[in-house]
């Protein structure tokens, strides 16, 4: 007696899906293998922002039109508990630093002078390293340079955007924004 498979419409999209995330999979490892000398090859800058954008976003956007108009202006809100949780703020209005994070946007200068904190620019901060941008190593200068300038522990400073990028967003957890500005202002 033959088995008899039966398909849904949802199975027949879901096996589609898995094959157009197979097909960027294999155009990003392409990206990589071609582009790996090559920061700039629009391929390899296209399959990353892919990646990075619309598989595995960094935040998540209340849409509107899903909630209902109530409650995405409740979730939007500054006064709510959840909002209040996710960007570290107690009932009072002051930052619990327990639960602070700031993000913090930062150029890097490879191959420039002495490794330092160069300044503040439109985008973020600057910092030039003395080594090449491979193999992590600029990663860490900069978490070693921002540890000590802000005076946190090198766990705190995570990199969210930009680990192959010169241009990289980084979190610090345990500081306020204003906290890292005013720190950097004396820094600097």
């Amino acid at each position: 007696m033959p088995l008899e498979i039966t398909m849904t419409p949802l199975d027949y999209l879901l096996i589609l899906e898995g094959m157009i995330l197979l097909g960027a999979g294999a155009f990003w490892a392409a990206g990589e293998i071609f582009g790996r000398g090559n920061p700039k090859d629009e391929l390899r800058r296209v399959m990353n922002a892919f990646w990075r954008e619309f598989v595995r976003p960094t935040q998540m956007q209340v849409l509107p039109g899903l909630l209902g108009e109530a409650a995405a202006a409740d979730e939007l809100s500054t006064d709510s508990p959840a909002s209040n949780k996710k960007s570290g703020k107690r009932k009072g209005g002051t930052a619990d630093p327990a639960r602070a994070t700031a993000t913090l946007s930062v150029k890097v200068v490879a191959g420039a002078g002495p490794d330092r904190i160069v300044g503040r620019t439109a985008e973020g901060v600057q910092i030039e390293v003395t080594c090449a941008p491979e193999g992590g190593q600029a990663n860490k200068i900069v978490n070693d340079l921002l540890s000590a300038a802000l005076g946190v522990p090198g766990y705190h400073i995570k990199l969210v955007r930009g680990h192959y990028d010169l241009r990289k967003t980084l979190q610090v957890s345990g500081m306020t924004s204003s906290q890292v500005d005013e720190k950097l202002a004396n820094l600097i």
